[in-house]
């Protein structure tokens, strides 16, 4: 009895982890990013320039290989990468599951330098670096 009560609690918690991958979130990744001190942050590559979005940290943070990545290249995450990019290149609204949230989390950690990865974090979740 006790076995199948195990069983039966650890795939509730499979479910709920499963059904929680699949609430979407949603990111407007059109939005500015900010210095520490509140001032927008300006995409100086942009002639003139312009507001730096978090659509631009994340779209170049999907498109980077590191240089591990750049010896071994994995096929189905760069695909994984390039659809992302896609999905969330100047989009207003983003629906992403938990899974691709997370993912863009670690990879943005990855690749971003310092100076835009906390207004970067601040911008995918408020709370982020609280």
């Amino acid at each position: 009895m006790k076995a199948a009560s195990l069983l039966a609690v650890s795939l509730l918690a499979v479910a709920m982890m499963h059904a929680q991958d699949k609430t979407p979130v949603t990111i407007d990744f059109t939005q500015p990013l900010h210095t520490l001190e509140g001032t927008v942050i300006l995409n100086a590559d942009s002639k003139p320039p312009k507001p730096l979005t978090l659509s631009d940290i994340v779209v170049a943070a999907l498109e980077a290989d590191t240089p591990s990545e750049q010896q071994n290249p994995d096929r189905s995450d760069r695909i994984h990468r390039i659809k992302l990019a896609i999905a969330v290149l100047n989009n207003k609204s983003a629906k992403l599951t938990a899974s691709d949230y997370g993912y863009l989390e670690d990879r943005i950690e990855k690749i971003t330098p310092t100076i835009y990865l906390g207004p970067a974090l601040k911008a995918l979740d408020p709370t982020a670096l609280q």
